[in-house]
């Protein structure tokens, strides 16, 4: 029953209160209107400045509020020469709809409102007021619950439980909010456990009712005690704060948290720049001026930080958080639109599925059975077929084998083919039926200086065109026949050192129809054979004269004997002069025999028979030389011995004199009248080196390389000299059977020097 009169009572109290609100919003608005209608104080007063209106919370009615904040317009005024400032003192019930309005440029209340405001109509903080409490000043505040201090039964908030109680206004923050939160800590609802719950509206009328014994216990803002105290209107001995908090750096009474004090606020829509200015000025407000001392502040601070006010709003669920935590079905569809919609799509997607599923059941039963009917026969159709795959992939298995070894085989030839091309020692050039080459080995590369790329896929003819080469006749036709004709080309030779001559063949490629497919070139290089036989032309030429001279000289001299002695004319000096002249020209026949039959030996790579004896090569030597002194009395002759006296050597004593008759020979035959023939025995490295030195016509480079080849006479010999052109060629060949070496210097006009070594073997 207590319960029910006390929910009638607060229920009555709500319908006065909102008619009360009703009442003073009509009027503010009727009052607003007339402001509005004023044109001098809605845009500029009568010094033309424009006027800016500071909307402030009157929590202890318009009288005080303007008392305490007037000096702030005044003072905001007088730094801002353009702007005129105004304070438009505000209800708890009027400032929303101002705000909504936007009938003040600025505004200045409580946390909370400012909270709702900002949160609803976008104000932005600009500055955070420091209150003042002594000589300092404090940004933050907080909310004091207090009692009489006679009552013993109330001392701490738990006592307060079914005792009446009176807060400032549900809307104020400091008066109401602070307080409630913490009472809400301790499990007290104040709508719900206590006896009676008031409203005073001022902080001062809240002291006035506890004093006074109205209510049991009240809560205002944390400085109201001290200032109501220092004003001489109540004694704080008189009352006992509940919930004590003790903070070194906040002096004033309090039992709730601490939160940050008023906050000087722009409402949305004021341009930054005056809103920068208001800012500046209420950061440079000197902290003990009028403006600051009447607003009993120290001026402002830089805005602080308000989120403890948003966290205390939302534990209590009250504006602009009075929905905070609930979900209405309409918040839950705005909020779960995506989700509803998802499942109502995979509703009518699953729908449609087991339809289909039905649908799809209902032929796959048809098929079966449609399957169960052929499968009788599917099993020998499958065993057919499988039996002719079987076949087939045997068929094949053995194509593919068949095709394998055909492909090895192929392998094989055409390896065996580029081995024989890349070893043949002529060039082979093969072509199309255009002339375009198709392969060229590398002998043919060479001979042509060209690489494989450069010269397949080009004209044969080019290859010889760029020689200057122009007569090409590949092939002539005679009869329907193809008739095929060797043909000699020169071409400079690889070291730069005259031509090499090149005899060329060609015969045509026929394919298995016998058409004709191509043509093969061979190319061979005949440049020795070709010199060879000029060799053995001037052999022959030079052998027949060499024979014929002592032989005619032999026929000559036996003849003219024969013809004296039948005459009887001969005598015994003319008999012996003639024999002698027939014996010599005999050993000269002999010993062209005999070189010619050396020379047999070096061709068919046999050595010459040697006949080893200790020989004195000293001794040789003087012998030899002095046949030659008596022999060719025109030239000077020198032995040079430059050894000991041991120079036994095994030797063949007749080949080795073989060696140095030709060696003399020569230089004779090549030094003029009066020259010097040197020769010289000198010991080098084991062995003995023989020096034969001459003064005569010398030769060239070219020269001295083919001195040793067989036929070969230097080009500047004189014609009336007569010789095979074997002679070096044989000692040459005496020498190394000997274990020797031989070699040549010479120079054009400088004479000739050849040089022979013996090695030192007595045993």
């Amino acid at each position: 029953m207590g319960y029910g009169l006390q929910n009638i009572y607060i229920l009555s109290r709500f319908v006065l209160m909102a008619i009360s609100r009703v009442v003073q919003l009509v009027l503010f608005a009727l009052t607003l209107l007339v402001m509005c209608a004023l044109p001098s104080f809605a845009e500029s007063d009568s010094a033309g400045r424009e006027s800016v209106r500071i909307g402030v919370l009157a929590k202890r009615g318009e009288q005080k509020t303007h008392a305490r904040w007037d000096s702030l317009a005044e003072y905001l005024s007088l730094k801002l020469p353009a702007y005129q400032f105004y304070i438009v003192p505000l209800s708890f019930d009027e400032i929303h709809f101002v705000i909504d309005e936007k009938q003040v440029e600025f505004v200045l209340a409580n946390s909370a409102i400012y909270v709702d405001l900002e949160v609803n109509y976008g104000v932005s903080r600009l500055a955070t007021l420091k209150n003042l409490r002594g000589e300092e000043g404090l940004t933050v505040f907080a909310g004091t619950i207090f009692s009489r201090a006679e009552r013993n039964d109330i001392r701490v908030l738990e006592d307060l439980q079914g005792k009446s109680f009176m807060a400032v206004d549900e809307r104020s923050f400091g008066g109401f909010h602070m307080a409630w939160r913490e009472l809400m800590a301790q499990g007290i609802d104040p709508y719900r456990d206590f006896s009676r719950l008031e409203m005073g509206g001022t902080h001062d009328a809240v002291v006035y009712g506890v004093a006074s014994g109205r209510v049991d216990s009240g809560t205002v803002r944390s400085d109201t005690l001290e200032r109501m105290a220092e004003e001489g209107k109540i004694d704080l001995n008189d009352f006992r704060v509940l919930n004590p908090k003790k903070n070194p750096m906040f002096p004033f009474l309090h039992s709730t948290r601490l939160y940050p004090e008023w906050p000087f606020a722009k409402v949305a829509g004021v341009s930054n720049h005056l809103a920068q200015q208001v800012a500046i000025a209420l950061l440079q407000m000197p902290e003990e001026g009028d403006a600051a001392r009447i607003a009993e502040s120290r001026g402002w601070s830089i805005p602080h930080e308000y989120q403890p006010v948003h966290d205390c709003l939302k534990s209590l669920q009250i504006a602009p958080y009075q929905d905070f935590g609930k979900v209405t079905i309409w918040v839950a569809i705005q909020r779960l639109w995506v989700w509803f919609l998802l499942g109502t799509v995979l509703m009518i997607a699953a729908y449609l599925t087991v339809i289909h599923t039905l649908r799809m059941n209902r032929k796959l039963s048809e098929s079966r059975e449609a399957l169960a009917a052929a499968h009788s026969g599917l099993e020998e159709k499958v065993a057919s077929r499988t039996r002719e795959l079987k076949q087939t992939n045997q068929k094949l298995q053995k194509e593919i084998r068949e095709h394998t070894l055909s492909e090895e085989a192929l392998s094989e030839e055409r390896t065996r083919l580029d081995n024989i091309v890349k070893s043949l020692t002529n060039g082979l050039v093969v072509t199309d039926t255009t002339g375009k080459i198709v392969l060229i080995n590398p002998v043919a590369q060479k001979i042509f200086n060209v690489t494989y790329e450069q010269s397949v896929g080009s004209d044969i003819r080019d290859l010889f065109l760029r020689y200057d080469v122009e007569e090409m006749p590949f092939e002539v036709q005679q009869d329907g026949q193809n008739l095929l004709i060797p043909w000699e080309f020169e071409l400079p030779s690889q070291s730069g050192k005259g031509k090499n001559i090149y005899q060329a063949l060609t015969s045509e490629m026929r394919n298995e129809d016998a058409v004709v497919a191509g043509k093969v070139t061979i190319i061979q290089n005949v440049t020795k054979e070709r010199e060879l036989s000029r060799l053995k032309d001037c052999f022959i030429s030079t052998a027949a004269h060499e024979l014929h001279t002592p032989l005619t000289s032999i026929i000559g001299y036996s003849d003219l004997l024969l013809q004296m002695e039948e005459s009887g004319l001969a005598t015994v000096e003319n008999r012996k002069d003639f024999l002698q002249e027939i014996s010599d020209k005999g050993h000269g026949l002999s010993r062209i025999v005999d070189e010619l039959l050396d020379v047999s030996r070096i061709e068919s790579g046999q050595p010459l028979p040697l006949q080893l004896q200790p020989t004195d090569v000293h001794a040789l030597i003087e012998r030899v030389v002095n046949q030659y002194r008596q022999f060719s009395s025109n030239h000077d002759f020198s032995v040079s011995i430059n050894v000991g006296a041991d120079t036994l050597l095994m030797v063949d004593q007749e080949k080795l004199v073989q060696v140095f008759e030709n060696l003399l020979s020569n230089a004779v035959k090549y030094s003029p009248e009066g020259g010097q023939v040197e020769v010289a025995l000198d010991p080098v490295d084991g062995a003995f080196r023989v020096a034969v030195r001459d003064a005569g016509v010398g030769m060239s480079e070219g020269q001295v390389d083919r001195i040793f080849d067989k036929f070969y006479r230097a080009d500047n010999a004189d014609p009336a000299i007569r010789g095979l052109g074997l002679g070096m060629s044989i000692v040459k060949q005496i020498v190394e059977d000997h274990g020797g070496k031989i070699w040549v210097e010479s120079c054009v006009g400088e004479g000739t020097r050849v040089y022979f070594t013996l090695p030192d073997k007595t045993g």
